[in-house]
């Protein structure tokens, strides 16, 4: 059974069980003021006085009209917040005579050090000192150039201060590394930490040997042929590690993309416009060759003879690298077997940036 219920039993109801309820629910001891001879005014003028933490035996008398309750009450209300007040003032009065005495033995203890050690070690040690560093961390390059001192943005100076810089920063080395500043003024000192991260992020570089490239479509496409380089700042040679796209031999002009990841996974790529084209058919021309009167074999009616010459010359290029299966010997036989069936034609030996031959370039 709730508490209110039994208050509603004893036969309160309407305002009076109101202000019952309402002193159960802010926690008061309702005894005090639930009685039956107490009408529903007098009963709140005590619930408020309990609220406020006041005496309420002062005035809870079935004999005091509820107006003059109010009156006595707001009375001890306002008598009781003087005295806070009074109490306050006094705690006040008596900080001020402690923070009071406080200041004064500091001023003897400073005046006694000041005569023992001396002013300007007393003002060294009471100096603020302060670093300040651009940020609390860095990326710097792989082989840069790194000067702590440009990180710096302001430090202590005066009374003679010493700055020193502690840093075993290499940036040939990739990784992280701390940069200790320190400011000393004789009597005290103060450090800040940089750390500085070693990072590669720059990409290799490739070469190719022609950008546009035409041949013909029955050709063999060799990717390696026209790579002249590929190089990083850090890993160095990469041309081995070179890739490029597919070709479709049925698309008249494609873009043939190389492409090169170094160790920090930077990417490079470079491109070559492939251009293929039909070989064209071989039209023979008729060259008359005068022959004695009497051999008629073959004659046209002017009387000469009618010979076929080899196929017409066409004009382009072609490879034969050592990496797709010839040496330096077979690559130059089969260079000049391929290029005399074109008429004129030349066989150039292909140097790679590491000195060392390739293979042969056969342009007819």
């Amino acid at each position: 059974m709730e508490e209110i219920d039994k208050y509603r039993q004893l036969g309160f109801r309407g305002n009076k069980l109101q202000q019952i309820k309402m002193g159960l629910e802010e926690g008061l001891d309702v005894s005090i003021y639930a009685k039956p001879e107490y009408n529903e005014w007098q009963m709140e003028q005590i619930r408020l006085g309990l609220k406020d933490h006041i005496d309420v035996s002062v005035y809870a008398f079935i004999t005091i009209p509820a107006d003059e309750m109010q009156h006595i009450r707001e009375k001890l209300v306002y008598e009781s917040g003087q005295l806070e007040m009074r109490d306050e003032e006094i705690k006040q009065k008596r900080l001020k005579k402690i923070l009071l005495l406080i200041v004064s033995a500091i001023a003897v203890v400073g005046l006694v050090l000041i005569s023992v050690i001396g002013g300007d070690k007393i003002k060294r040690y009471m100096q603020r000192l302060e670093i300040k560093l651009k940020d609390s961390s860095v990326e710097v390059e792989y082989q840069s150039m790194f000067n702590p001192s440009e990180y710096i943005v302001d430090y202590s100076e005066e009374n003679e201060v010493k700055l020193s810089i502690d840093s075993d920063v290499d940036t040939s080395k990739l990784g992280l590394y701390k940069v200790k500043y320190t400011i000393d003024n004789g009597i005290k000192n103060i450090s800040k930490t940089l750390d500085v991260k070693v990072v590669d992020k720059d990409a290799p570089v490739i070469t190719l040997r022609e950008t546009n490239v035409s041949m013909y479509r029955t050709d063999a496409f060799s990717c390696e042929a026209y790579i002249q380089s590929a190089t990083d700042n850090m890993d160095g040679d990469l041309s081995k590690n070179v890739k490029c796209s597919s070709i479709d031999t049925t698309k008249d002009t494609q873009v043939v993309t190389y492409s090169v990841v170094d160790s920090q996974h930077n990417k490079a790529e470079a491109t070559l416009n492939l251009h293929l084209s039909d070989k064209p058919a071989a039209t023979p021309d008729v060259i008359y060759v005068e022959v004695p009167s009497g051999n008629t074999s073959q004659q046209g009616n002017n009387g000469s003879e009618q010979i076929a010459p080899s196929t017409s010359t066409s004009h382009g290029t072609q490879y034969f690298m050592f990496s797709d299966g010839y040496n330096l010997d077979s690559g130059y036989s089969a260079c000049i077997a391929t290029g005399s069936g074109y008429g004129a034609y030349s066989c150039e030996p292909i140097m790679g940036s590491d000195g060392l031959y390739k293979g042969y370039k056969l342009t007819y």
